[in-house]
Order: C-alpha cells, then sequence, then structure tokens
C-alpha cells in the first residue's frame, strides 16, 4: 500500500461532498499503476473501511455502483470563502442538489457556469437563479410514476407498494429497493428511468427559461448527467423515423452493424466509462465461461 495514501486521497475530495466509488477506484489505478488494492483488500470498499474511514463514509449505492460521503466536506454557511462554489459534472453535488428538495442551497447560472451558495444573498448582475425541483414536485412524482407500471407486477407486489406510496409518496428509494428484491427489475428500471428522465427534462427546461442558449443548455445538461454518473441518455432523438441507412439492409446486416457500432464506442471508453455500463449478468457470466 503506498505510503502517501491518504494525503493524495484527500487531494482528490477537495471540494466533493460525495464521491462514486468507480471514480475513487479508477482514480487510485492511475494514481498508483504498480499497486492493485484489490490484491490486498479484495473491494474498494473493504479498503475504504480498513484504510480510509476517517475520510469517507458509504452512505449508500447507485445501481450497484457505491456512494461515499466525503467526511472533510465543510459546509459552512458562515464562512464566506466556501459559500459559493462552482459545481460541475466532477462529482454528485450537481445532481444532488437540483433534484433533492432537503438539500440546502441555491444554484445560480454566471458566465454559462454554475454555482452553489447556501445563504440568502442578492442575486449579482449578470447571474440567474435556477429553480430547483420542489417538495410538492417529487411528492407527487413517485405516485404519477408508478400508475405507469401498476399492470405489469403481481397483485400482491401492487397492493404491498400502493400502502407504502399512500403512507408516504416520497419513498423512493424504499419502493426501488422492494422491487429489486422481490425480482420486478424491469418495473424497477422503469420506474427509475421516470424519475431520471423528469429531472433532466426539467432541468433542460428551467434552463431554456433563463434564456440560455441552446449550446450552452446542453452542456450543462451533459454535466448534470455525469453529476449523476450516467452521461449518456441525454441527449433528445431527433426522430423517431429509422435511420435511412439502418432502414435499406436486411436484419442480418443491421444487427451486424449495430455490433460493430457498438464495439468501436467500447473500444474508445475510458476505463471509467467502461465501469459504468449496465450489462446483463447472464451474458457477463456466459462470456466468461465460454472464454479461454
Amino acid at each position: 500500500m503506498p505510503d502517501n495514501l491518504k494525503e493524495v486521497v484527500i487531494g482528490f475530495l477537495a471540494g466533493s461532498r460525495e464521491i462514486l466509488g468507480s471514480r475513487l477506484g479508477f482514480f487510485l489505478k492511475r494514481t498508483f499503476p504498480q499497486w492493485d488494492f484489490k490484491t490486498e483488500f479484495g473491494t474498494l470498499r473493504a479498503l475504504v473501511d480498513a484504510q480510509l474511514s476517517d475520510l469517507l463514509e458509504h452512505i449508500g449505492k447507485q445501481g450497484g455502483n457505491d456512494i461515499y460521503r466525503n467526511r472533510l466536506f465543510q459546509d459552512d454557511a458562515n464562512t464566506p470563502s466556501k459559500d459559493e462554489r462552482e459545481l460541475s459534472g466532477a462529482d454528485r453535488d450537481l445532481w444532488v442538489l437540483f433534484s433533492n428538495p432537503s438539500r440546502t442551497g441555491s444554484i445560480f447560472v454566471r458566465d454559462n457556469k454554475l454555482f452553489t451558495r447556501h445563504t440568502r444573498t442578492s442575486i449579482a448582475t449578470g447571474e440567474l437563479e435556477l429553480p430547483r425541483i420542489t417538495t410538492d414536485e417529487y411528492t407527487e412524482l413517485l405516485p404519477k410514476a408508478w400508475r405507469l407500471c401498476t399492470e405489469e407486477i403481481p397483485d400482491d407486489i401492487r397492493s404491498h407498494i400502493d400502502a407504502m406510496i399512500a403512507d408516504n409518496p416520497s419513498q423512493w428509494a424504499a419502493t426501488l429497493n422492494f422491487l429489486r428484491k422481490t425480482g420486478c427489475f424491469a418495473v424497477t428500471r422503469k420506474l427509475e428511468e421516470q424519475r431520471i428522465n423528469y429531472i433532466i427534462e426539467q432541468f433542460r427546461l428551467r434552463l431554456l427559461s433563463l434564456g440560455l442558449p441552446t449550446e450552452t443548455v446542453q452542456i450543462l445538461v451533459e454535466q448534470l448527467a455525469e453529476s449523476r454518473g450516467r452521461k449518456a441518455a441525454t441527449k433528445q432523438v431527433a426522430s423517431n423515423r429509422p435511420s435511412p441507412v439502418l432502414h435499406a439492409i436486411s436484419q442480418d446486416q443491421h444487427t451486424a452493424l449495430l455490433r460493430k457500432i457498438a464495439k468501436a464506442a467500447i473500444d474508445g471508453m475510458t476505463v471509467e466509462q467502461l465501469l459504468a455500463l449496465n450489462l446483463p449478468l447472464g451474458l457477463v457470466a456466459n462470456t466468461l465461461l465460454t472464454t479461454r
């Protein structure tokens, strides 16, 4: 284990409230290429618990990705030098602050960049405040999204979740976890996608309502999605019509071309992007068993 591990991680975490395990793991592999922490500790989680628990606290998961809270993050609104901070896709703060009404702070746009402040101060010249997702919106979103999924699951599971939502219409995490435990993975994905799509679209519309150029809005939307840990799926589809090239070829050619395109895209990805891919477990297992 590197002697300066803790000092290096402290520098990496500076300014981040939360960090994804995939980002931390990629950083460690890039910074210490000769050190395989998995050989020594088994998992990144075990490394954090054994050596970095005074810096990081495990607070949950995003899919299969661990989420850690930076224990050193200073959230002191009374400290002027730390009250304003730029938001970007480098950590989860942008996504969490915009989408989670329970978080304190305001989001401002200035010079085509996003900033957050905790104290309520007057808006500076050339600065615009971006309205965040409200508590009422978040409360109404789960029941609306759930109504689109109720026909796809057994009656007993549907009744249980109906009761959960009636008791607390904001408990997204509990609803999604229950669906995963009962094996309703397709419904889980559909429900979560509706929440994500709603947040991204509201972010886009609210930026446009501030009068920002479309090009700037798209860049900031990409930052929002990157902050969540999923940069893809934020660009709007220009048309539902099939591509003329794909439409003019046979089904076998179509499939072969799609596989070629997918392989080329994967070959160009970084390690961090590869770790963020969602691959069917069965296909991964079959590949491992058949590859020599």
